[in-house]
């Protein structure tokens, strides 16, 4: 295992010389590092984005400044006002002692067993959770269905592309950035992300292994890439379970719609596979409990609200042994697949 220190050398000759070289002699990394656009959340038909100005394949080859402009200590957090069209009822402030189960009971997500022969025909995606890096996931997915059509989640900073990778961090973002061509689609432009917005891009390719080893060529593969942005260290509390929980319902809308927009891109961009992860709940310190039941929230439905449709399955590929992937295999425990 690379020590801090060299692991921001190999992040800037990454970055600085072998994603370059790949750039001009892969047309279809390149044509993916081009198309990449910023992508606002729309609930209604109208889909935002924004793409930027076209960049030379010298200014791919240019580090930028490791400190973003108008950084905050509260990196993420939504200080800036939303996007129009996205309100928020403060007068829903939960109990203290209110329990994560209690607090997304208003609008329940349906087990599979509610799905009767009497329902309308719905076809709930494949859910799977895996102890597994985000990569490698995407790669044996690539293996056992090739005709299918992969994205994977980067869970991104909204202040810097690559959070970061040229200091030498180790976040998963940063370990996307060091081992594809992710990096230099993560266009200056698009920065500071707006609070409700993701980045798109189409055809990553990825060349090295999660042990930061060069991958033989026969074992490279292009993915395409949902990069959003958690909150960052929201106000929590215990609630009466002893769980951690938002302390603000804004912070949960927020990232209730947060999980809606990477659904929202996964289905604009026709994605039948999607690998997803424990959004904000490592270094950013989201309660795992409750970003997992919103996960559910989004994806199986409910009364009010359909669940997400057009996607066959969706893996939920977390690194570690420890809280997140127990939480996540709760949440999904009568509807997951092995």
């Amino acid at each position: 295992m690379l020590n801090k220190s060299n692991r921001a050398k190999l992040a800037k000759k990454t970055i600085n010389e072998i994603i370059p070289r790949l750039l001009k002699s892969h047309a279809r990394a390149r044509t993916g590092v081009e198309r990449s656009e910023l992508i606002h959340f729309s609930p209604g038909n109208v889909i935002k984005r924004s793409t930027p100005t076209p960049r030379s394949s010298a200014e791919f080859e240019r580090i930028p400044s490791e400190t973003p402009p108008h950084a905050s200590k509260k990196e993420g957090m939504h200080t800036c006002s939303p996007l129009s069209g996205f309100r928020v009822d403060s007068s829903h402030r939960p109990s203290k002692k209110r329990k994560v189960e209690d607090l997304h009971q208003i609008d329940p997500s349906p087990s599979i067993s509610e799905f009767t022969s009497a329902s309308p025909v719905i076809t709930l995606p494949r859910i799977r959770i895996i102890k597994s890096d985000t990569f490698d996931a995407a790669k044996a997915t690539i293996r056992s269905h090739p005709k299918s059509s992969v994205a994977v989640l980067n869970m991104a900073s909204a202040l810097q592309p690559g959070g970061g990778v040229l200091r030498g961090a180790l976040a998963q973002e940063e370990a996307l950035c060091t081992r594809s061509t992710l990096y230099p689609s993560l266009n200056p432009d698009f920065y500071r992300m707006p609070l409700l917005s993701a980045i798109y891009t189409p055809d990553v390719l990825v060349f090295r292994g999660s042990d930061l080893v060069d991958l033989p060529q026969s074992e490279w593969f292009y993915t395409g890439v949902i990069s959003c942005a958690a909150l960052r260290q929201p106000e929590v509390e215990k609630g009466g379970d002893g769980k951690m929980i938002y302390s603000e319902e804004k912070d949960r809308e927020v990232m209730l719609e947060k999980i809606r927009l990477i659904f929202q891109i996964a289905k604009e961009k026709s994605i039948t596979h999607l690998i997803l992860g424990a959004l904000g709940c490592g270094a950013y310190h989201n309660p795992p409990e409750e970003v997992a039941m919103l996960f559910r929230k989004v994806i199986l439905g409910g009364r009010r609200k359909e669940g997400v449709t057009g996607i066959e399955e969706i893996t939920f590929a977390i690194f570690d042994e420890g809280e997140n992937l127990t939480s996540f295999r709760k949440a999904f425990e009568d509807v997951m697949v092995d």
